[in-house]
């Protein structure tokens, strides 16, 4: 993962030096939810959060690796989290609030071909890196941090599937799919579960529009 990350910070300051690259601004809005598994005794039971409504802005370059392939990375602060049900320690139904903020590094590369009016429709996909800055869990009207040691870890790993169309203005309008494939319950938060093996990752379906400047 780490190599990964140089890799693609590798090829972003070459096309800076060589003047290919092409920078833009985007902001959306992201769809978020939350999976939890639960193994314990030979057995698995999956919960999967109600979605939420959060968003995400940051900047994106783009750079050509070959005639219709782009390499595209983002720096993004993105909301993630999830709504659950839950009970109190009095039995009493509540709501489980999820709400943590990354800042997210995707690294896509896309396919794009040429349509009418000088448009570009694309899609793609890459690695996705993200750090938790901050954000609550709330239970009930009781709230903490979300990223603590008996709480979610800061680093979360995905991978990002993109698809979209960008226009002569430079106007981007994209959606993209965001697959958590590392767990983000610690080590701490899972052993108090007793016996439970938990994994939790974050799903997010986002709707974004950018401006490229200086379309090539």
């Amino acid at each position: 993962m780490k190599k990964t990350l140089q890799f693609g910070l590798f090829l972003l300051f070459s096309f800076m030096a060589f003047g290919q690259i092409s920078l833009g601004v985007k902001g959306g809005l992201n769809l978020a939810h939350q999976r939890i598994n639960f193994n314990g005794n030979g057995a698995t039971i999956s919960e999967t959060g109600s979605t939420i409504p959060t968003f995400q802005l940051g900047f994106f370059a783009k750079a050509p690796l070959g005639k219709q392939v782009t390499f595209v990375p983002e720096i993004l602060l993105s909301g993630s989290g999830a709504n659950f049900p839950g009970a109190d320690s009095n039995g009493n139904r509540i709501q489980v609030r999820i709400r943590p903020f990354y800042l997210r590094v995707p690294l896509d590369v896309e396919y794009e071909t040429a349509i009418k009016g000088g448009s570009r429709i694309f899609g793609g996909a890459g690695p996705e890196f993200g750090y938790g800055l901050f954000g609550k869990a709330y239970q009930g009207s009781v709230s903490g941090d979300a990223f603590q040691s008996d709480g979610f870890r800061r680093f979360d790993f995905g991978i990002n599937f993109v698809a979209g169309i960008e226009l002569q203005s430079g106007v981007r309008l994209g959606v993209n799919y965001y697959l958590g494939i590392a767990s983000i319950i610690t080590s701490s938060a899972n052993s108090a579960l007793g016996g439970v093996n938990t994994s939790w990752y974050n799903r997010e379906l986002a709707f974004s529009v950018g401006y490229l400047f200086h379309r090539k």
